[in-house]
């Protein structure tokens, strides 16, 4: 059962972290830490927006990798002070309270103007965010045996927050993380190469991730890192060894065909499903109506249009028409 929320608000952060924590060249991925008051509160599957216009933007920054170290290195960013830029959705990794305040976690790919100029956010600089956002949150059926997350790209990132609290309910959790290349998998590169369970040095939203907690499967399009193909693939694969007296609920959040894919699977096995469809969105507030989609309704069409930011983003994997045109 959705939850229905009107919280949205406007909210002044600090900046604890800025980091990337993918080595590759090419869109590295950055994980941002916030400090916020404590009376800010959001449900997994909720998202905030992030205002970008400051700080100036440096045109001699990014990131390569060198020795297993991150270093500077330059690219010309082809931007300016004046280039007006909306405010951006974001999904929240994580959100826990310490020492008295909020820490939000949002993962994020550096692709574009907005994003490399977040990128250029300090510790202690400060950001302006809007929400909670989103209607529509995840839910835990009345039993479940196991859950299971699936992931393509950084879509991953919409699903750690609720990922974190199952983990603290107890349930034994099943992930699936798929990218093109390894460089690009969201997580540390301790977490799904080396597999240990010292996971002491990681950010609050990685550290309970270890091997105890979680069953991790990766797939990576080159196959530089586990399994050579889609991330499908291994859901199919994960899906088949299912007892047949568990119930299991699948959370996914990625790309417009996986989440296709991944909803037939589970609907064939009659397994619970919800996805995440914040990829699919532009402003995050309705206001571009870039995020409509097709679900099923009781009506003389068979169907009506939802917007994704405000209607969703999680959805009953059943009730959304697949087939869009």
């Amino acid at each position: 059962m959705a939850h229905h929320l009107d919280n949205k608000a406007v909210h002044q952060a600090e900046v604890l972290s800025n980091r990337p924590i993918s080595a590759g060249k090419d869109q590295p991925n950055y994980l941002l830490e916030l400090k916020l008051d404590r009376s800010f509160t959001a449900l997994p599957g909720q998202f905030i927006q992030i205002q970008i216009s400051e700080p100036p933007l440096t045109t001699h920054r990014e990131l390569e990798h060198q020795n297993g170290e991150f270093q500077p290195w330059t690219v010309e960013a082809e931007l300016d002070h004046k280039t007006p830029l909306l405010n951006r959705p974001f999904s929240l990794a994580d959100l826990r309270t310490v020492d008295g305040f909020t820490q939000a976690s949002v993962l994020y790919k550096v692709r574009g103007p907005g994003t490399i100029r977040l990128s250029q956010f300090r510790a202690s600089d400060n950001l302006t965010l809007f929400g909670p956002l989103g209607s529509s949150v995840f839910t835990l059926p009345e039993r479940v045996d196991r859950v299971v997350m699936v992931g393509g790209g950084l879509g991953l990132a919409g699903l750690l927050f609720w990922t974190n609290g199952l983990i603290e309910k107890g349930l034994p959790v099943t992930m699936v993380a798929g990218a093109p290349t390894a460089e690009q998998i969201p997580l540390p590169k301790k977490l799904w190469s080396q597999r240990t369970s010292d996971t002491r040095n990681l950010s609050n939203v990685f550290s309970r991730l270890g091997p105890e907690a979680v069953n991790l499967y990766v797939a990576t399009d080159d196959g530089s890192a586990g399994h050579k193909g889609f991330v499908t693939e291994v859901f199919d694969q994960v899906l088949a060894e299912k007892p047949p007296s568990e119930r299991w609920a699948v959370y996914a959040c990625g790309p417009w065909a996986m989440l296709r894919l991944i909803a037939r699977a589970a609907d064939e096995a009659n397994v619970f499903c919800q996805v995440s469809l914040e990829e699919m969105m532009a402003c995050g507030i309705g206001a571009c109506q870039a995020c409509v989609i097709k679900v099923r309704a009781d009506n003389h069409q068979g169907w009506q249009y939802k917007l994704c930011c405000t209607q969703g983003p999680v959805f009953d994997a059943r009730t959304i028409v697949w087939d869009q045109d």
